[in-house]
């Protein structure tokens, strides 16, 4: 006879085997042979960057970057472009200077709530120690 839907389910009510209790599972935080890869949402990684900046994210355009520049880590301090062209605070929150300048030399080619949205999506992970990593 083939299996009903309950005989599927019961492989999730039955008690775990007495092989897997009590199992110890390694650290690798100790353990040497693991590699441990830090990754965040994107959403939470461009949240720290907006932080750092101390970004006015409440307005539409203009010059969104409270922070002083010189204390800012290199990849997300702001370039000449952002300084100049009036944008929204979003291009701020990206840590890669080439595609900031991209974006603020051709707004006219980028559908700039679609690109939003995306960076919001959650479907994208950030790796490296801090959202501006390039390691």
């Amino acid at each position: 006879p083939l299996p009903t839907a309950s005989d599927d389910l019961s492989v999730f009510s039955r008690p775990i085997s007495g092989a897997f209790q009590g199992q110890v599972h390694p650290d690798p935080t100790i353990d040497n042979h693991f590699i441990v890869m830090h990754s965040m949402a994107t959403s939470a990684a461009f949240l720290c960057i907006a932080h750092i900046l101390e970004l006015a994210c409440m307005q539409d355009t203009g010059f969104n970057i409270n922070a002083l520049a010189c204390t800012l880590p290199p990849p997300i301090a702001p370039t000449i472009q952002q300084q100049i062209v009036s944008h929204g605070p979003y291009v701020d929150m990206l840590p890669w200077s080439s595609l900031r300048d991209r974006i603020l030399n051709s707004p006219m080619t980028i559908n700039e709530s679609e690109f939003v949205l995306d960076m919001g999506s959650g479907d994208l992970k950030v790796w490296g120690s801090t959202p501006w990593d390039l390691t």
